[in-house]
C-alpha cells in the first residue's frame, strides 16, 4: 500500500508501527541486528515526520507512543520518547480517559509515582468505572506506602491502597482476581495490629 499510495500517512504510520514490532523482534537475534537496526530508524524517521506533518492528529500520536514504547523493551532510551508522546497526546484529547490512563502508566515506569498517581486520580475521575485506572492507583498507592522489602512504612497510602482494590470488587468487578490477589497479599505485609 506504501509503495502504491506513499502520500498517504496513515499507511506510513501502520508501516512505522509494524517495523518497530519486527525491529524489537529482530534485535534478539545477532544476525538480524542490522536489519532491526534499519527498521529502528525507518519507525522513528517516519512517526516523526507523519507527527510533524500532522501535529493535530491524535491517531498518529497513538502510534508513535506505541512505536516508542515498543522499542523501549528493547532499548529503554526509548521510554521517555513515548512518554513525550503521550503527553502531546494527552494535550489534543485531554479528556480521553484511555490516554490518562496510559500516562500514569508511563509515568509510574519511569519512576515516577506521585506523577503517576495524579493522573490516575484524574484518569478515575474521568472515567469513574475504569477498573484498571482504579487497579493500577493502588498498586502506585501500595508502592509508594512501602519499602522494597514490602514492609509498610506509609499507613494512610496503605489503606488509599486497600481502599481502592475493595471499592472494584464492591462496585466495579465483585469477581476481579487481581484485586482479590493484591488485597490478600498485602494483608500479609500488614503488622498484626492492623489486621
Amino acid at each position: 500500500a506504501v509503495s502504491r499510495a506513499n502520500f498517504e500517512p496513515v499507511f506510513r504510520d501502520e508501516t512505522a508501527v509494524n517495523d518497530a514490532q519486527l525491529a524489537v523482534s529482530l534485535l534478539s537475534a545477532s544476525e538480524t541486528a542490522a536489519l532491526a537496526q534499519s527498521l529502528v530508524k525507518d519507525a522513528v524517521l517516519t512517526t516523526t515526520k507523519i507527527t510533524e506533518q500532522h501535529p493535530n492528529n491524535i491517531v498518529f500520536w497513538k502510534s508513535q507512543v506505541r512505536i516508542f514504547y515498543t522499542l523501549s523493551q528493547a532499548d529503554p532510551r526509548y521510554l521517555p520518547l513515548a512518554l513525550d508522546s503521550l503527553k502531546k497526546a494527552k494535550t489534543l484529547a485531554p479528556t480521553d480517559a484511555n490516554i490518562s490512563y496510559n500516562l500514569g502508566l508511563l509515568y509510574g515506569q519511569s519512576g515516577d509515582s506521585k506523577k503517576a498517581i495524579e493522573t490516575l486520580e484524574n484518569t478515575i475521575k474521568l472515567k469513574s468505572n475504569y477498573t484498571n485506572a482504579y487497579y493500577a492507583l493502588g498498586l502506585f498507592y501500595h508502592q509508594e506506602a512501602t519499602e522494597n522489602s514490602g514492609v509498610v512504612i506509609d499507613q494512610g497510602k496503605e489503606e488509599k491502597a486497600i481502599v481502592l482494590m475493595k471499592f472494584i470488587l464492591e462496585k466495579l468487578d465483585p469477581n476481579n482476581q487481581p484485586a482479590k490477589e493484591a488485597l490478600k497479599t498485602w494483608q500479609q505485609e500488614l503488622p498484626s495490629s492492623s489486621k
